[in-house]
């Protein structure tokens, strides 16, 4: 009897083993989890560059990654070496500022940061710059058995219903299949082809409104921002510009504001911290999004990109002085 119940026991174990790798293999988001995947591992090479190598750098989170070209913007300023060093979920802590530093040509050297308020945020969220940096750190063989564990530990997750099954999971397959066509360029710049049936931006354009707030700095906190954050991003902003470079911000609307009182607060925050960074020498700047095409209805494609870009550099040369200046060097010095 005790044999057979261990037999009993042993094709349990064996069939429960089977389905989950069944489950696994064919689970119905297989598709849009391996996009992600690989993505992140292609993100990661955005730090492996030279030191003091970019005349132009573009900073922000997934929208700046798609939306600004960067080396079609500093071609159109006369800039020479460009970086977009863009990525999903980005939280602006000390270590990214360190990072935005370090590739940009001193006294010289143009950040153009497409800013939002998740990056003003202390945590919370997938961290892309986070996931690159210990990409970087890690050897040939370490990042390869990374990618594997990577992949075993996405597809042992539960499944998420919507992104299986009904309207978000067409959305998602949309998604990985627009992640399959995905180019990063070899500055950074991220590029979707558009769909058969182009998907509309979701959000408006933003202002740059940096009237005065007094009392702002209270509401950082309430409002689900980080005071260190904001005070270390005003801090760079006002070392740049001691150091002669020129700091364009765009201010993008925010997507997921969770209530009415919340957006109070966060605009409150905005209107005192985009007065500040004006203050700091920042040249803010608010390009039309009129008529723009995306693949997700947050990120725009290429075509949409190279259009907003060619909006940004007329922008950056009539309000930011950023152009090909006198005593410019004409190759950058790298390492």
């Amino acid at each position: 009897m005790d044999l057979q119940l261990c037999g009993y026991t042993a094709k349990a174990i064996l069939a429960v083993v089977l389905a989950s790798v069944l489950f696994i293999a064919m689970r119905p988001d297989a598709e849009l989890l391996e996009a992600r995947r690989t993505r992140r591992f292609k993100f990661a090479a955005k730090l492996e560059m030279a030191e003091d190598s970019a005349q132009l750098v573009v900073a922000g989170n997934s929208k700046a990654s798609y939306g600004v070209q960067a080396t079609r913007l500093a071609n159109a300023l006369g800039l020479a070496q460009a970086r977009n060093l863009a990525f999903d979920g980005l939280r602006a802590d000390e270590h990214y500022l360190k990072e935005l530093d370090r590739a940009l040509v001193p006294n010289t050297g143009v950040i153009v940061w497409v800013l939002d308020s998740n990056q003003l945020r202390a945590s919370g969220g997938y961290d892309g710059f986070g996931e690159a940096r210990r990409l970087r750190d890690r050897s040939g063989l370490s990042r390869w058995f990374s990618s594997i564990t990577a992949a075993a530990r996405d597809r042992s997750r539960p499944v998420r219903l919507d992104l299986a099954f009904g309207d978000r999971a067409q959305a998602a397959l949309d998604s990985a299949e627009a992640f399959s066509r995905e180019q990063i360029e070899d500055d950074g710049s991220a590029m979707v082809p558009p769909l058969q049936v182009p998907v509309p931006l979701r959000v408006d354009s933003s202002s740059s409104d940096a009237g005065g707030a007094p009392g702002w700095w209270p509401a950082v906190a309430e409002s689900g921002c980080s005071t260190e954050v904001i005070r270390s991003i005003l801090a760079q902003v006002a070392a740049w510009r001691s150091h002669g470079q020129t700091v364009a911000v765009w201010r993008i609307p925010d997507s997921d504001t969770d209530s009415l009182q919340q957006r109070e607060r966060l605009e409150l925050v905005w209107r005192g911290f985009l007065g500040e960074l004006r203050n700091a020498g920042a040249c803010l700047v608010a390009p039309s999004l009129d008529g723009l095409t995306t693949w997700d209805g947050l990120h725009l494609d290429a075509p949409s990109g190279a259009i907003l870009t060619d909006r940004l550099a007329v922008l950056l040369r009539e309000n930011c002085g950023a152009m090909d200046r006198p005593g410019r060097p004409d190759t950058p010095s790298g390492k």
